[in-house]
């Protein structure tokens, strides 16, 4: 078992679901097990003084003089930017709603002789006014290179809000506010006034409703799990299915579907209306963070890992004469601002941008809307729809079947795992979580990402990037694409469309040749579906 980063108090009664609590108090049983993060594949092959920091002597940045310092490793970053699953951080580089209580920082003046700094605040964009500040109040802030703050409050005079200096041998600066890249001039920060309150509430409720089966910490493996197929997603990867963006990142406005409506075909149920609209945000908020948690872990691990992991270490004593594990050591610390804080920094920004993307991006939606056919033309459109699924360019059918059973030839061939490029030691297709998946029996209607037009418009268009079925947005005009969904449309209606179809299974394309080494016959018709 790998060793957690992060270590996390008990779950409080209240987070129990009823059921465990019930178990609890008449059995006379512990609360569960404290959650915690799981350490990423390869973080315990880092240099061991990345991940626990160390104490080492450095140059005074004001004075000049080498003094001794205590430097941050990755297990006490990842601790102040993410806390546990049970007691989250506010950590403000991340698109997510922290707080019911947060202010944009326009202007920043430190006051070096007073040993204090004044923030001027603003209302957040969509907001009318500055939430309430008092003296005592904690604020939590990022700086420019994504180092998280925090600072209890001296005094307050109108929308000025003083906070003790935060020193530069503490953090690199002090500032909340971000800079426009092209002009350089600042650009309003954020800083969350008190706790976590929105999203403890999130997880308060994910506890109760959904950790049974997607875990403490978003990882996929609650107690139900191991029941279930298909298995609960695991959050960690921040990759979701049944997107409106054309990307394996959700919006909001996706999970909240999710949440909503279900899966249908899987084990996902509906929570409306037992969940309304305010408590719904707060846990989509919370599953956004516990991906972004599991996204962040993994990004600096890799980050790390092309110099100080196992093999890279191992590499470098042997190829490079007289270096030892100390010169190591020394060139971390020497080079500590590149090596650790700005993998921190860089991690945090890509990752808030690929968040923010999705957000800020419309969802993928069709130039020419579905055309209203009836009689012969909506016939010829399914027609077309039919030559476009058995068509050698699109192969579709060498997945889901030439009689649309989800039961193509790929079903039962062997796979390259694109990681490692080594075969799949069980056939099929593969998803991104390493699990085999059955593509769907389109004779049955089912879809688990929607089943309106729109949604198989955008499986079509976007594909299922976590599950390698391939787009066709770039391939298909709408006109094709909208003959494809009246296609399926008709098909659980009409699954004598495909009587008599034929599979295509040549291959234009060396690569896909040879990722897929053997073309068998195919699979038996389904019994159930299964994907």
């Amino acid at each position: 078992m790998r060793r957690p980063i992060i270590s996390a108090p008990p779950l409080p009664l209240r987070a129990l679901s009823p059921f465990a609590l019930a178990a609890a108090l008449l059995l006379g049983c512990e609360p569960a097990p404290e959650p915690e993060f799981a350490s990423p594949v390869g973080y315990d092959g880092l240099l061991e003084e990345m991940r626990t920091g160390t104490r080492a002597e450095v140059e005074d940045y004001d004075t000049g003089e080498m003094v001794e310092r205590d430097l941050v490793g990755f297990d006490q970053a990842l601790d102040e930017r993410f806390g546990s699953p049970a007691d989250p951080a506010v950590f403000t580089t991340l698109p997510v709603r922290f707080s019911s209580s947060e202010a944009a920082v326009i202007d920043v003046l430190d006051d070096e002789e007073a040993e204090t700094t004044v923030f001027t605040l603003a209302p957040i964009q969509g907001a009318e006014t500055v939430p309430a500040v008092a003296k005592g109040d904690v604020l939590h802030w990022n700086d420019e290179f994504g180092s998280p703050h925090e600072a209890v409050v001296a005094a307050v005079e109108g929308d000025a809000i003083t906070v003790p200096l935060v020193p530069f041998e503490a953090r690199p600066v002090s500032l909340p506010l971000g800079f426009n890249e092209e002009t350089g001039e600042p650009l309003p920060g954020t800083v969350v006034i008190g706790d976590a309150d929105l999203l403890e509430e999130g997880r308060e409720l994910y506890a109760v409703h959904c950790l049974h089966c997607h875990g403490s910490t978003g990882a996929g493996d609650g107690p139900t799990a191991k029941y279930l197929h298909p298995l609960p997603r695991d959050y960690r990867s921040g990759m979701y299915k049944y997107t409106s963006t054309g990307t394996g990142i959700a919006s909001r406005a996706d999970l909240t579907r999710i949440l909503r409506d279900g899966i249908p075909g899987t084990y996902m149920p509906s929570f409306h209306p037992a969940l309304d609209a305010e408590k719904t945000a707060s846990v989509v908020e919370y599953v956004r963070w516990l991906s972004m948690q599991g996204q962040y872990a993994k990004g600096v691990t890799d980050e790390a890992a092309f110099t100080y992991g196992d093999e890279a270490v191992r590499e470098r004593l042997e190829s490079e004469e007289g270096l030892t594990r100390e010169d190591l050591v020394q060139e971390l610390i020497e080079y500590w601002p590149d090596d650790v804080t700005g993998k921190l920094s860089f991690v945090g920004t890509f990752l808030a941008e690929n968040w923010a993307l999705a957000e800020s991006e419309p969802p993928v939606t069709p130039n020419e809307p579905r055309p209203v056919l009836t009689g012969d033309e909506l016939a010829a459109s399914i027609e077309r729809g039919k030559g476009l699924y058995l068509q050698k360019s699109t192969q579709c059918a060498s997945c889901h079947g030439s009689r649309g059973l989800g039961n193509g030839p790929q079903t039962v061939s062997v796979q390259l795992d694109a990681a490692t490029g080594d075969p799949y030691a069980e056939p099929g297709i593969h998803d991104v979580w390493g699990e085999v998946v059955q593509p769907r029996n389109l004779t049955r209607g089912i879809y688990r990402g929607g089943r309106r037009p729109i949604d198989l418009y955008r499986r079509i268009y976007s594909g299922i990037p976590a599950s390698n079925m391939p787009g066709f947005g770039d391939n298909l005009s709408d006109e094709q694409i909208w003959d494809l969904v009246n296609f399926l449309m008709a098909l659980p209606l009409h699954p004598s469309l495909l009587d008599g179809a034929e599979l295509d299974v040549s291959h234009d394309d060396d690569a896909v040749a040879a990722a897929r080494p053997a073309l068998p016959p195919a699979a038996p018709e389904l019994k159930a579906d299964q994907s």
